[in-house]
């Protein structure tokens, strides 16, 4: 037989006959594998993300028809949305204003406090909300094959579909009840809004990705949640911790704080935050994505298990 003969492809038909008459006896029969996957093999990095942007559509879909959906059924509705954080505001404002004084060397400190804590439960939601999204999605998961990526970025478009009327709510209460005047910077808001959703879709993906192996992490996410709430400088000034260098250092070199800081530039004081501040906090969001990215990705066969 020639070097030709013997590098000719085997017709199926044929291999499948010659093996059958081999194994009949033993009751097996050998499956050809050459160009077939395992069902639920992850894909490469880039060719997932590509297979998660072409379910853009469905992406969309979701998140819109679950936004707001933690205040149905309520009688006030989507009116929860708003009035929460401005009641969380007002708790925080009688402790901390009035009975602990934090406000004293703050301009405007009605307007910085009701900032800190509407906006910057965006950002702790990732911890604690976030961390669930895989744990709570577990029988569309097994239901259907796609990238499991795509329900994160559906809850985080969710999250800032809910923020939005927050986030008009806390412009309309700065001109009313505070000394702010609106501005062409106002405008701003937009950019550092996608800034940190980019960063909390990254975050989210890292405790959702851990929450999913360690099943208890769900107790632990809260409690760090509230340790960067209090750390953010929400209810108090960076100023008072100018005396301790680490104090000082840690707080500027939190995203979240400087979120708020970037947010509050804008909003109540009618300033440009610095380009320190954009450069910082973008390479945060994106360093963050890329890390929960990845970490998703490499878990991605987990899921659903």
């Amino acid at each position: 037989m020639s070097s030709s003969e013997q590098q000719r492809e085997i017709p199926l038909d044929e291999w499948l006959g010659a093996t059958y008459l081999a194994t009949a006896t033993a009751g097996e029969l050998p499956v050809r594998t050459a160009g077939l996957s395992r069902v639920g093999q992850r894909p490469g990095f880039f060719q997932y993300w590509a297979e998660v942007w072409n379910r853009r559509a469905f992406i969309l879909a979701d998140a819109r028809a679950k936004a707001f959906q933690t205040t149905r059924g309520m009688l006030l509705g989507k009116i929860w949305l708003v009035v929460a954080p401005f009641l969380n505001a007002a708790i925080f404002w009688v402790i901390f204003g009035l009975l602990l004084k934090t406000s004293r060397g703050i301009d405007n400190f009605i307007g910085y406090l009701v900032i800190g804590v509407s906006f910057f439960g965006y950002m702790q939601g990732a911890l604690t909300k976030g961390s669930q999204v895989m744990v709570s999605s577990q029988n569309l998961i097994r239901s259907f094959m796609f990238p499991r990526a795509t329900v994160m970025i559906s809850w985080t478009i969710r999250s800032l579909l809910d923020l939005l009327p927050v986030v008009a709510a806390t412009m309309a209460f700065v001109v009313v009840f505070t000394p702010a005047v609106p501005t062409w910077r106002w405008v701003l808001i937009i950019p550092i809004l996608l800034i940190a959703t980019v960063f909390v879709n990254g975050l989210a993906m890292f405790t959702a990705s851990l929450t999913t192996s360690v099943p208890d992490l769900k107790f632990i996410w809260p409690l760090l949640g509230r340790f960067w709430f209090y750390v953010s400088g929400v209810f108090f000034s960076l100023d008072r911790f100018e005396a301790d260098f680490w104090v000082s250092f840690i707080m500027q070199a939190n995203p979240g704080y400087v979120f708020l800081t970037m947010s509050r530039d804008v909003l109540i004081y009618g300033t440009t935050p610095s380009l320190f501040h954009w450069v910082y906090f973008t390479v945060w969001a994106v360093g963050m994505w890329l890390f929960g990215a990845i970490l998703f990705w490499l878990k991605e066969e987990s899921y659903g298990a």
